[in-house]
């Protein structure tokens, strides 16, 4: 959150230590969680009741029941928010002076639940219970979802009342027009109604702004557009106008209440703009007219979570450098980032796809942790998670680990499943308090033994973590035994001062790796599978350990053998023959970033 949020949340950890056993009956759970860096949310749309409600009622007792079972499997599965679609259509799952009641929750457009039912209140009360915050999400813009609703609204539905301030689009749906001061300050109006009632933790709202450049607003910017030399900056404008509204309604109530934005995830392609990323996708600044990267830098937000829902190595918009261009935009900023990723995408039947199974979400969530600009991220959708049980025991366990402070000296990765040779140590060694019931321990505690790997100062393994280039050398160099060689030339792109310079420059100048371009390494990415085996089969070669003629032949047993690149066709292929890598269900899978526990049973069967 804000600077001035978390000197508050210091002066509070102050006041838990002296008056722990004094707090008053009002003090929620939530309240500490209001404050942390590791905010760790799940979606809840209503629209379409696509997740809550589970079916259109006007029953409480139904309304009730499936708040609380998202709620209870939130809880379970280590999350410590929710966002809640409070209004998603120019409705309200609320009772509101200014909006009619969702069709989404009991059928109707205008029809209330049973016996002055709540659901706002409900979920606020019971979240808070149960130690979770609760962001009221809204979208602003949208007041039909669907061209067929337009007939159905209600005399009561404030797009009737104002037809003045309205647009229907080209794609048949209506909507509030971002020009019209009179729908802003309406807009505005039922944030204040929001936070006027309910004890919500923040405000949020997603990424449906103008739904394309050919709005029908050209009348309306000969009304308002003075000033402007483009409409374009004017709709921008009247978009900006809106968030930073929001955030004025926001902090003007309460200064510890936080808002956010979740925009799409390309602000705009360098090709496009330089300040851009290296993308070629949609642009919210050009599409949209949403200048997400301009709130950050004003400070018109407490927090943005980008939808960033590619996979990494999409050749479109990779995950990877997208994370790395949201990083520098808040960074030296006040504003949090959050990651929002889709979790809906998992599961793929296609096992050549990233999101085949669920790895792609927990490589992502591993890659978000060795970056020290994000604070948290955000899962669309929860419905992902009550279809998909592995999805949702991968997200117990990601959630259970912190995003950030894990003072590792080797960065952390996901796990594999090499073929594993039993290991013992030969020397009792202190366990990692985190690798109890996990199938690495024995190979991470002798790689610990043989001072290979590192743990972090809480005494975790951390064997689900993502590890990066210049870490695997590090272990590499640990498991030959060999010195740092004083003067050695490093590479173009590593930092005189950082941990790893003086082995990556040894390890560059015994042949053990090469650069990936131009004398550059990239020591902070993340290793590929193949590049991992292509420098132990380096390290053999060094040490004369690679017994005769490589036969290439053995990567025809995976389907998937054409995604190594030639580079590493040796190495994989030497280690397929020697029975050291099995592959991850039935593939090689070359491309993916490989782990800690990953690493650690590959130099242990190699040390066997």
């Amino acid at each position: 959150m804000r600077k001035s949020k978390r000197i508050f949340a210091s002066i509070l950890v102050l006041s838990l230590m002296v008056g722990l056993f004094f707090l008053p009956s009002n003090v929620r759970e939530s309240d500490a969680a209001s404050y942390s860096e590791n905010f760790r949310g799940v979606w809840v749309a209503s629209v379409f009741s696509l997740h809550y409600p589970s079916k259109v009622t006007t029953d409480d007792e139904s309304l009730k029941k499936d708040a609380i079972a998202i709620l209870d499997h939130a809880k379970e599965m280590g999350f410590n928010a929710v966002v809640l679609q409070v209004r998603s259509s120019n409705d309200a799952l609320y009772p509101s002076k200014l909006y009619p009641w969702s069709k989404y929750l009991t059928g109707k457009e205008g029809l209330a639940p049973d016996h002055d039912f709540d659901p706002l209140q409900f979920f606020v009360e019971e979240a808070h219970k149960r130690g979770l915050q609760l962001h009221a999400w809204i979208n602003p813009y949208r007041i039909t979802a669907k061209p067929n609703d337009n007939a159905t609204l209600t005399s009561q539905n404030p797009a009737v009342q104002h037809p003045e301030w309205t647009v229907t689009h080209s794609d048949g749906k209506m909507y509030w027009n971002p020009g019209e001061p009179g729908a802003r300050e309406y807009i505005l109006e039922g944030v204040n109604e929001i936070l006027d009632n309910y004890d919500v933790d923040g405000i949020q709202i997603d990424d449906y702004f103008y739904p394309g450049s050919n709005f029908a607003d050209n009348d309306t910017f000969a009304q308002y557009g003075n000033g402007f030399s483009s409409i374009q900056d004017w709709r921008r404008d009247n978009i900006d106008q809106l968030v930073k509204g929001i955030y004025d309604i926001v902090h003007m109530k309460d200064s510890n209440l936080v808002f956010g934005v979740s925009p799409m995830g390309i602000w705009a392609n360098k090709s496009t703009d330089a300040r851009g990323s290296d993308t070629r996708g949609a642009e919210s600044y050009n599409k949209n007219y949403a200048d997400s990267r301009g709130w950050v830098k004003k400070g018109y937000v407490d927090y943005i979570i980008p939808q960033i829902y590619w996979n990494i190595g999409f050749n479109l918009a990779d995950y990877q450098k997208l994370l790395n261009w949201w990083c520098d935009v808040v960074d030296g900023t006040d504003v949090d980032l959050y990651i929002g990723q889709a979790a809906y995408r998992v599961g793929n039947s296609d096992t050549s796809s990233p999101w085949y199974g669920v790895s792609e979400i927990e490589r992502q969530v591993n890659l978000n942790r060795t970056k020290s600009q994000v604070k948290g991220y955000c899962m669309y959708a929860y419905s992902s998670f009550k279809a998909n049980h592995d999805l949702a025991d991968l997200m117990k366990r990601l959630n259970e680990t912190p995003l950030a402070g894990n003072n590792t000296i080797e960065e952390p990765s996901r796990g594999g499943d090499e073929t594993r040779i039993p290991v013992t140590p030969n020397d009792p060694v202190s366990s990692f308090v985190d690798l109890e019931g996990h199938w690495s321990k024995p190979y991470m505690e002798l790689m610990a033994q043989k001072g290979i790997i590192k743990g972090d100062l809480y005494n975790r393994a951390m064997p689900d973590y993502q590890i990066k280039r210049a870490d695997f050398v590090l272990m590499l160099l640990r498991m030959l035994e060999i010195d740092n060689i004083e003067g050695a030339q490093g590479f173009a792109d590593v930092a005189p001062d950082a941990y790893y310079a003086k082995q990556l420059a040894t390890a560059k100048q015994i042949g053990l790796v090469n650069g990936v371009s131009e004398d550059c390494f990239a020591p902070e990415s993340l290793i590929s599978r193949q590049d991992m085996f292509t420098m132990a089969y380096r390290a053999l070669e060094r040490k004369n350990q690679i017994d005769g003629n490589v036969d290439v032949s053995a990567l025809d047993a995976f389907p998937d053998k054409d995604q190594v690149y030639p580079y590493a066709s040796s190495a994989m292929s030497y280690f397929i023959s020697k029975k050291a890598v099995n592959g991850m269900d039935g593939m090689l899978a070359p491309t993916l970033t490989a782990s800690r526990a990953q690493a650690a049973t590959f130099l242990a069967n190699l040390i066997q």
